[in-house]
């Protein structure tokens, strides 16, 4: 059933997340071209996922387990917006051209990731030209950075590397 498959994409894409050198993975639950897509992403702590937008597809996230910001940008590369996502908390839904990002919260998270059309790993992204590359030396400080903002901007405690 639909509802096993995915508990079962979680602990999987958890336990592939852990030993990836990007600290995360995501799990399709439906094949590519399905025309609703829904994808498990399991974060560690570590991970970095680039800012970056999509062209045509709406994505709505809701927290499985753990906690994630996600955090919207301005064009010229500021933070706009920050949702704090737990589960049973809430949802956020990202509109097509905004500018976003998932930052985990607590040392693990899994979201669940909802597109409203196929998933194709070679066109769903873009990044705007300030977006910092995830094998550039950078991204270390442009981590700190970031969630300093985010423990300032939602009165958190300090968020550890």
């Amino acid at each position: 059933s639909y509802l096993s498959r995915a508990t079962q994409s979680i602990e999987e894409t958890l336990r592939e997340a852990r030993i990836n050198p990007r600290g995360r993975s995501a799990k399709a639950l439906f094949p590519s071209d399905n025309p609703i897509q829904a994808l498990v992403n399991a974060f560690t702590r570590r991970t970095y996922v680039p800012p970056h937008y999509h062209n045509i597809k709406n994505e709505y996230f809701l927290a499985l387990q753990g906690e994630v910001a996600v955090v919207t940008y301005t064009y010229e590369g500021g933070i706009s917006n920050i949702q704090h996502l737990s589960p049973g908390r809430l949802y956020t839904h990202v509109t097509p051209g905004i500018i976003h990002s998932a930052v985990p919260l607590s040392e693990e998270a899994v979201i669940l990731e909802i597109l409203d059309r196929p998933y194709i790993e070679k066109t769903h992204k873009q990044f705007p030209t300030w977006a910092i590359p995830e094998d550039d030396p950078r991204v270390p400080e442009f981590q700190r950075k970031l969630k300093e903002s985010i423990t300032q901007l939602l009165k958190i405690n300090p968020i550890s590397q």
